[in-house]
This record gives structure tokens, sequence and C-alpha cells, in this order.
């Protein structure tokens, strides 16, 4: 007597790579409106904010436009936040940084 195996339920996932949850670590404030990003998967550039700013709109944003609220950026749950609620995922963070390139 032939064993038959039915297909796992699940094995038709494995053909499909997850992708890699990518978190921010640390930010470094260079310059006004200029931060430097750090993110788990060794990658890191520079985020101007002040491209970012001039290209977008919203209640959230408008603080952001003074220097000093700019500079209270933090990291929370992998995430680039502000005092204010605003808060930007990695994974659009990589998309905007420029020079993102493996940390030594």
């Amino acid at each position: 007597m032939s064993l038959v195996r039915s297909p796992n339920a699940l094995s038709h996932w494995s053909a499909f790579k997850e992708p890699t949850l990518i978190k921010l670590l640390k930010i470094q404030q260079p310059a006004p409106w200029k931060l430097e990003l750090e993110f788990s998967d060794r990658t890191h550039g520079l985020f101007d904010g002040r491209a970012y700013l001039d290209s977008h709109k919203g209640p959230l944003l408008d603080p952001l436009r003074e220097a000093s609220f700019f500079a209270r950026a933090f990291v929370d749950g992998g995430a680039l936040c502000w005092p204010n609620g605003l808060e930007l995922s990695p994974h659009r963070l990589r998309e905007l940084v420029s020079h993102a390139v493996d940390a030594e």
C-alpha cells in the first residue's frame, strides 16, 4: 500500500517569499530638516525633511515646518515619529532617503 500525501494547507505559501520587515533603528540630526537614518537591514541614508515638506501638505505636517519641532523626531516601533502623532513608515522612508548604502 502506497502512502499518498495530500499537500499541506500552507504548502502553497512556501512558494512565496515573505518580505523582510524593515524597521528604523536610529536617527541623528546633522542639520535642520535633515535626518540620518539607520535601518534594521543595515542600510542608512539621509532624509531631507525640507524636500518632503515642500512636496506634501496636511495638518500633521504643518508643525514640522518649524525647525525646533522637526528636531523633536524620535523612533517608536521602528517608525519615524513626532509628538503630534505623525508617523512615517520605515518602508516609505527607505524610498525617500538619498544614498541608502550598506553600513560597515
